[in-house]
């Protein structure tokens, strides 16, 4: 399981793996990125939040807030100093979140995306 984040992303693209399908977690798909992901610092990650094709952003978004869950007032140093990285992947997320199309991809996103905003204290939009 030697795969870059980026081919790993491409190859899930390419066979329809989408983020927040039910039961992504448990293919072979996401543990491979998970592995992939695991060989990062955030700092070294983030840069992947700058490349659009293949889920590869959203992907990035997901894991930053999910795995590496920076703190709320640290910023993307480099890209954008005066905004925060939780902001920055909050935005990510919502951008893809109106392209979800199943129901279930929906609700696990809602669901994913309110864990993440109390966690950060940040209130929910209703």
């Amino acid at each position: 399981m030697s795969d870059s984040f980026l081919i790993v992303c491409k190859n899930g693209y390419l066979a329809g793996l989408r983020p927040f399908d039910t039961n992504i977690t448990a293919t072979d798909f996401y543990k491979r990125l998970v592995f992939s992901i695991n060989q990062y610092s955030l700092f070294e990650f983030i840069g992947y939040l700058m490349e659009s094709q293949y889920y590869i952003n959203l992907w990035a978004a997901f894991f930053i807030l999910d795995k590496f869950q920076p703190d709320i007032n640290e910023k993307l140093i480099g890209m954008n100093d005066k905004k925060s990285i939780v902001e920055d992947c909050i935005e990510t997320v919502d951008r893809y979140a109106v392209h979800f199309s199943e129901l279930s991809q929906k609700e696990n996103y809602v669901k994913w995306m309110s864990e993440v905003k109390f966690r950060y204290s940040i209130p929910p939009i209703l």
